[in-house]
């Protein structure tokens, strides 16, 4: 009885074991992309929004958040098939989606960093379980990513003074097929290149200015630049240029020529110059301009005076410190004045240069100020100083002793100067009398005044007044 008992109980326990159990389904990972617009270019290495709707045709819901969220990725390949981003930029759900529910949502994908042709498949991945089904193949061509650019200055300066700013306004136009971005890394700037007339380099990384807002390929928009003119006077090219700031600069504008103007630099009109003779002094009437960047002062410290230099053939000063002429007033920077220059000649005659220049008071001759440039520089002959009469001739004539007689003279001056009737050093006519032996028996004969000024090659006609000698003989007059 007992062993068919223990046989009874291993049956049952056999039969037990053996009945078959009902298992759960397994959950299922399911997804149908649809994307309205697929990308079909791309820039490499740039990003864009594609719009996704997915459609959950598991059995599971996708949990947003928690632990293994599902969120949208993607996979490039290349043209052979090959993954070049298997793990693409993920986009989260911006809730759960239950079995059969829809979703869309704005993927935002990266090109791959190389040009050519690839494909795209989106999938959803179960973070740290598994990748869904991808979508169906999109053909993407990714373009070399370009950086070119117009610039369009309407009134470009001319002339800034040195070391000085100027603003200046520049229509910029995205030429080339990516977004300038204004933040974040490596943001496009507008800058600046200075280059010397000779277009050497004399700045390079100029200052930035921002473009605010990021400008799409074939927009435009105009951006106010501060730029600085270089520190030395002189003549310059300035070139606008874009930066991807860390990455490369963008071809530059075209060349805007720009003087970087002296403080004080004067432009001369040739004036015309009398005829120069050994230390005289002459008025010459001259026009000016004020080309440089400062006001001339006519009064106060360092006031501004006209003067001039002479100098000879090899160089050597004659004159340096020229007479000093005032200014009438005070001459604003592109402003013109005129002015009568007092100019002494040197004593000696000869071949010269004459230089004109301006003298800022206590400071320094405006050439030395201006970038060593000459206002004006001229040769002129300085003649020697020659006085000389032709007398028309006298017809001979006879008087008693002592008589007074009057005699008409014709003059004409055939010296290099005027003779002057009045002032200092007034020119007169007079008269010798000379004995039959040449002997002088009167030397300073009385003054005739000319009545006038007489200039060279001028006449004039005068009566002089005489008194004959006392004595019996022979004699000569001299006018």
């Amino acid at each position: 009885m007992r062993l068919v008992r223990f046989l009874l109980l291993a049956f049952l326990i056999t039969s037990l074991l053996a009945t078959p159990t009902a298992a759960a389904p397994a959950a299922v990972l399911a997804c149908t992309y649809t994307v309205p617009t697929p990308p079909t270019t791309l820039v490499q290495g740039a990003s864009a929004q594609v719009s996704v709707s997915l459609l959950n045709t598991g059995s599971e819901m996708w949990n947003a958040a928690g632990a293994n969220p599902v969120k949208l990725s993607y996979h490039w390949y290349d043209a052979a098939g090959s993954a070049v981003v298997w793990e693409g930029a993920r986009t989260v759900l911006a809730a759960d989606v239950a079995a059969g529910a829809n979703h869309a949502l704005d993927a935002t994908i990266a090109a791959p960093p190389t040009a050519g042709a690839y494909r795209l498949n989106f999938a959803l991945v179960k973070e740290g379980v598994a990748w869904f089904t991808q979508s169906p193949t999109f053909n993407v061509v990714i373009a070399a990513a370009t950086t070119s650019a117009t610039y369009n200055v309407a009134t470009p300066p001319t002339t800034i003074p040195a070391g000085g700013n100027a603003q200046v306004a520049v229509a910029l136009t995205n030429t080339g097929n990516q977004v300038w971005n204004t933040a974040g890394a490596n943001p496009v700037n507008l800058s600046l290149h200075w280059y010397d007339a000779g277009g050497n380099t004399v700045l390079w990384d100029g200052p930035r200015t921002k473009l605010e807002t990021p400008l799409e390929p074939n927009a435009s928009r105009t951006v106010t630049a501060t730029i600085t003119a270089p520190p030395t006077p002189g003549s310059y090219l300035l070139r606008f240029a874009l930066v991807k700031e860390g990455v490369a600069w963008f071809p530059p504008s075209n060349p805007l020529p720009i003087t970087a103007l002296a403080g004080f630099i004067a432009t001369v009109t040739p004036p015309t110059l009398p005829a120069f003779i050994a230390g005289g002094t002459y008025d010459v009437p001259i026009a000016l301009k004020n080309s440089g960047a400062a006001t001339w002062n006519a009064t106060g410290p360092n006031l501004v005076d006209i003067s001039y230099h002479w100098s000879d053939g090899t160089g050597r000063t004659i004159i340096w410190d020229g007479t000093r002429t005032p200014l009438a007033a005070s001459v604003d920077p592109g402003a013109s004045a005129n002015a009568t220059l007092k100019v002494g000649t040197p004593r000696d005659p000869g071949t010269y240069f004459l230089t004109i220049d301006l003298v800022r008071e206590g400071v320094g001759w405006f050439a030395a100020l201006g970038g060593n440039t000459l206002p004006y520089r001229v040769a002129a002959t300085v003649a020697a100083l020659r006085y000389a009469a032709a007398i028309a001739p006298l017809s001979a004539m006879s008087a008693y002793w002592a008589e007074t007689k009057t005699l008409a003279v014709k003059l004409t001056n055939n010296g290099n100067i005027p003779w002057n009737f009045a002032g200092a050093n007034p020119v007169n006519l007079s008269y010798h009398i000379l004995d039959s032996a040449g002997r002088a028996v009167v030397w300073d004969g009385a003054r005739t005044s000319l009545g006038a000024d007489v200039l060279p090659g001028a006449s004039k006609d005068l009566s002089i007044t005489l008194t004959t000698p006392g004595q019996t003989g022979s004699y000569t007059l001299v006018v």
